[in-house]
């Protein structure tokens, strides 16, 4: 039987398995594959560069009909800019005059966002928006700092902005082509959205937020938020109405917090047993206990809940891993998978021990900094901490795979509280199958035989560079975010669509394009380019495999050398890698 053939649902089902670039190829057979893989070709919508496409060419092609918005399932968007950003443009920027709406763009759209209940009325069009004469009567006035000023009225000069009608504010965002409004619209237009992937909540505090009726996204299954350019946090409090979606499976965050710049600690407000989250994951983050309490409470049932804290973001009042634990506890009997790394352990309030997890009857997998299970000096010959303390006491019976963080090594740190758990392992961690050993210098530690392998029998025992596992944990890209990784650009090379990294690796690259609108797009664009970028959820990322792969292999070749290698090369050796191998990090 010839494919074409077969029925449109079985070539939905098989297009379902397909690659967007495949499926862009496939489009170029014939009109009735074109046709009939239509729905699964527009299933992923992203638009991920800093140099990105406009949001308003995909808006309008959901609503001329060319695209239908329901087959929409995934979406991955680049930061977008809000009121703030106009006092960074010079008034009389092309790009600030391309990107304000015509009277008929202006009437599109509103009578779009009105349709979709996110505003009532219409505000009337005017040639000349008041919030750009506000703003540029204030620019004589504003003196240059790095924080962010803005007026004291931004919307009329007789009316405080918190007064100010949502439909006015709409209407007068998308008056000016502003992107918040833009993003808004463009997500009710998917109503059944599985996958929402922001990378750069904008702190502007003018910025629209999602506490709109009808913008909870009832098929929503995973988010995954970071802040702007990785650095600056984004208000949690911003997203309850997300959070409460009945499908919603896992929640992403990266430097979360519960206040945004200059702006005031918002108490976060979720019900009791109101989320059906099953994953959670916070990377340098900074959430109060209060709020923390809060947000654990209001989940059923957690089976995974990692966290990060400090770095680039510190709290005085962060939740440290005693009131972690204490929250986490409601979900002992659930709870498959805990992961706890402090970057920031000596900050006030923070030189707080790990207590036991032995109640956690369902935990298989441990992953923690050795300060935090009280692993002792190299200098101190016994343990003059209390039994229930030690290793052997607080790891639950159920463990199946522990990873320990040693940050910069484990020179100055003495493993005698990991070798007397593992002379009683088989007693209280009877289902114990893997251990890894996270470190700067795993060869080195290798090489000496810190651990007996007289105790590792029938036990995996693995040493681990720092900096790759790293690489493979994170579901972020380091937490700089995404500007330093290569992103896939789907683009016609005259037969075929290809995909091609591009590289932005400058960061004041990247921060140059923010401020001046870059659209990134050449004159030979495709259509496809030009309109919508419709491609994998995966970051390319070859560049760190290749380098993570060379550096296992030099680490397993070293570490069958010679014992007696000096000190001195020991230094050099970074990451599992040889000290010649050219290829390690540069970080």
């Amino acid at each position: 039987m010839s494919f074409l053939q077969l029925s449109p649902e079985l070539v939905l089902e098989i297009a379902g398995y397909l690659e967007q670039i495949d499926l862009l190829n496939v489009s170029l057979v014939c009109k009735g594959l074109r046709e009939t893989t239509k729905s699964s070709l527009h299933r992923e919508y992203n638009n991920v560069h800093i140099m990105g496409n406009s949001f308003v060419d995909v808006i309008n092609r959901i609503i001329d009909g060319e695209i239908d918005g329901r087959s929409i399932k995934t979406v991955r968007l680049r930061p977008w800019f809000s009121l703030s950003r106009l006092l960074d443009e010079d008034p009389d920027d092309r790009r600030r005059r391309e990107r304000m709406m015509t009277k008929d763009q202006y009437q599109k759209l509103t009578e779009c966002a009105k349709a979709q209940g996110l505003i009532t009325d219409i505000l009337s069009f005017k040639e000349r928006s008041p919030i750009l004469k506000i703003m540029k009567d204030f620019e004589g006035m504003l003196s240059r700092s790095d924080e962010l000023v803005l007026p004291p009225n931004v919307y009329d000069d007789d009316m405080k902005d918190g007064d100010v009608p949502l439909d006015r504010r709409f209407c007068d965002h998308i008056r000016l082509g502003l992107e918040d409004a833009l993003i808004i619209l463009l997500l009710s237009l998917s109503p059944n959205l599985q996958a929402i992937r922001l990378d750069g909540v904008s702190p502007d505090p003018l910025s629209l937020g999602w506490d709109l009726d009808g913008f909870d996204f009832p098929e929503l299954r995973r988010l995954t938020v970071s802040g702007d350019s990785g650095l600056i946090p984004f208000h949690i409090a911003t997203l309850e109405r997300q959070l409460l979606s009945k499908k919603l499976q896992t929640l992403e965050m990266n430097v979360a917090s519960c206040s945004v710049v200059n702006g005031p600690i918002i108490p976060l407000y979720l019900p009791p047993r109101s989320l059906f989250l099953s994953t959670i994951r916070l990377e340098y983050s900074a959430i109060p206990y209060p709020d923390m309490e809060t947000l654990l409470r209001a989940c059923c049932a957690l089976r995974s809940f990692f966290m990060s804290l400090g770095r680039k973001l510190v709290c005085l009042e962060c939740v440290n891993p005693a009131q972690l634990v204490e929250s986490l506890s409601r979900h002992r009997k659930t709870l498959e998978y805990f992961g706890l790394r402090q970057y920031q352990s000596d900050h006030p309030g923070m030189q707080v021990d790990i207590p036991s997890l032995a109640e956690f009857t369902a935990l298989k997998k441990i992953e923690v900094d050795a300060d935090d299970f009280k692993f002792v000096e190299a200098n101190e010959s016994n343990y003059d901490y209390p039994d229930e303390k030690k290793l052997r006491n607080v790891l639950p019976p159920s463990l199946e795979q522990l990873d320990i963080l040693f940050g910069a090594g484990c020179d100055g740190v003495s493993l005698a509280d990991f070798q007397d758990f593992l002379t009683v392992r088989e007693k209280t961690c009877p289902a114990l199958k893997s251990v890894r050993i996270v470190t700067a210098h795993p060869n080195k530690v290798r090489r000496r035989k810190a651990i007996p392998e007289k105790l590792t029998e029938s036990l995996r025992v693995e040493y681990v560079g720092i900096d790759s596992f790293m690489r493979g944990e994170s579901c972020f890209v380091d937490a700089e975010g995404y500007f330093d990784t290569p992103q896939k650009e789907t683009r016609w090379n005259g037969t075929q669509y290809v995909q091609v990294p591009v590289d932005y690796t400058r960061r004041f690259e990247m921060e140059k394009a923010i401020r001046d609108g870059y659209d990134g797009l050449s004159d030979d664009s495709s259509e496809y380019e030009r309109n919508f970028e419709w491609g994998s959820w995966e970051e390319s990322g070859v560049d760190d495999d290749d380098e993570e792969d060379e550096d296992d292999e030099h680490g397993g070749a070293e570490a069958e050398g010679d014992d007696d290698i000096d000190d001195d090369e020991d230094e050099n050796d970074q990451g599992g890698s040889s000290p010649d191998d050219s290829s390690s990090d540069g970080h």
